[in-house]
């Protein structure tokens, strides 16, 4: 990429490229290597990590709420009073 666009697509102003240059000239003088710099708009997209992390908590809260209603539904005898007669809720309480 030629200079002058690569300066107005990063809107960097000569002395920042001048620095920047500078500070890479200076580290390769420090070491054998060669010091390549990369411009890229995003290193990788972390937010569907996140995403993906926080969908499985919500559905694991969601299906231990869902759990624990089945269980107080089964124990109160609304529609199952004769488990209820028959100690059945007393084993998980």
């Amino acid at each position: 990429m030629k200079y002058k666009t690569l300066i107005k697509k990063l809107r960097l102003s000569d002395e920042d490229f001048k620095t920047i240059k500078n500070a890479v000239a200076e580290a390769e003088a420090k070491t054998t290597g060669e010091i390549a710099v990369a411009v890229t708009p995003e290193s990788a997209r972390y937010c569907f990590w996140e995403l993906l992390a926080a969908d499985f908590l919500v559905r694991l809260y969601l299906s231990a709420c869902f759990l624990l209603q089945i269980k107080f539904w089964l124990c109160t005898g609304d529609f199952t009073g004769r488990m209820n007669r028959a100690g059945f809720c007393r084993s998980f309480l």
